[in-house]
């Protein structure tokens, strides 16, 4: 009974040994299994975590090349443009430039001719102002000559004759020598009135003076007995 009481007791001793054992099996595998599964999960998490920001790194990166691209094509748009508008300029300020050349020289060549103009017309104006002095002083000599040859010829009636030949002989000098004949006959009748000549014989004379100073023939105021050397 001894016996079999010991050995019941060994066996239940031996049977909770292993209960015990695979109890701890149980619990053990099970905790490693839970944290086998915890560390799974805890990768499984950080990979998609990091999996998560490297595309959000990578899809901003796309963005700001995109990004990039894009102020890229509008800076060489822009500079394009300006480049285009820089030339347009370029080319209405040489148009312009030429323009004021072409009108400069316009202008140049305008104002040269006026002065050539002007030089000729003061020239003309010079020589017409030469011409004339010199016909009034060779008008003057012939107005003087003539009133000598009727002192000299001292011929009755012949005055006239005289007067419309000085008269002629001016005129010859162009219009200095006519107003010098004209200022001298005007001078030489009121002279006479002064002295007391009539107002006939004074038209006479300015008859005759007109006469020669237009380029009549004096000869037709020529009195006989008038020496032949007077003739016209």
């Amino acid at each position: 009974m001894r016996v079999i009481g010991k050995a019941s007791v060994l066996l239940l001793f031996v049977a909770l040994l292993v209960v015990i054992g695979e109890s701890e099996a149980w619990w053990g595998g099970s905790r490693r299994s839970s944290s086998s599964s915890s560390r799974g999960s805890s990768t499984n998490s950080g990979s998609n975590n990091g999996s998560g920001v490297k595309n959000k790194v990578n899809n901003f990166v796309s963005g700001a090349k995109d990004k990039a691209r894009e102020i890229k094509n509008k800076a060489s748009e822009y500079v394009s443009k300006v480049k285009d508008r820089a030339h347009e300029v370029k080319n209405k300020a040489k148009e312009y430039v030429s323009t004021a050349k072409d009108k400069a020289k316009e202008v140049k060549n305008k104002a040269s001719e006026y002065a050539s103009k002007v030089k000729d017309k003061a020239k003309e104006v010079k020589y017409k102002a030469s011409d004339y002095v010199s016909g009034l002083n060779n008008g003057a000599k012939a107005m003087l000559k003539a009133y000598k040859d009727m002192k000299e010829a001292n011929t009755i009636g012949a005055d006239k004759y005289f007067h419309s030949r000085g008269n002629y002989d001016a005129a010859q000098h162009g219009t200095g020598g006519r107003h010098a004949a004209r200022v001298i006959s005007d001078l030489r009748e009121v002279y006479g009135a002064l002295k007391g000549d009539s107002s006939a014989d004074r038209d006479a004379d300015q008859e005759a003076n007109r006469h020669g100073r237009n380029g009549g023939d004096p000869n037709k105021y020529r009195v006989k007995g008038l020496d032949s050397k007077y003739k016209k």
